[in-house]
């Protein structure tokens, strides 16, 4: 995908690249993980795991369909920010 984007100068940048979509959603994720335990508390863990679900569904298929690089890099950011399962189903 970073390949097909056209960012990557040399095939060696194309990891170098492929590491800001990984990142972006694992940071998101750790930092919103309190967030979505206390919406899961106040507001029942049935609509937060359907909220996630939903979010996971739409994100992905945005990432899947995403024409540039920096479209990708957005998608992933949302979906870590509202992939709030790991926490909900722990809580």
């Amino acid at each position: 995908m970073i390949e097909d984007f056209g960012v990557a100068k040399t095939e060696k940048d194309i990891d170098f690249y492929a590491e800001f979509g990984a990142h972006s959603c694992l940071a998101e994720e750790s930092s919103n993980l309190t967030l979505m335990g206390v919406m899961a508390y106040r507001f029942g863990r049935k609509p937060i795991i359907l909220l996630g679900t939903i979010t996971i569904a739409i994100f992905n298929a945005l990432f899947g369909l995403s024409s540039n690089f920096w479209m990708a890099i957005g998608t992933r950011f949302l979906l870590g920010i509202f992939n709030c399962l790991l926490r909900t189903m722990k809580v």
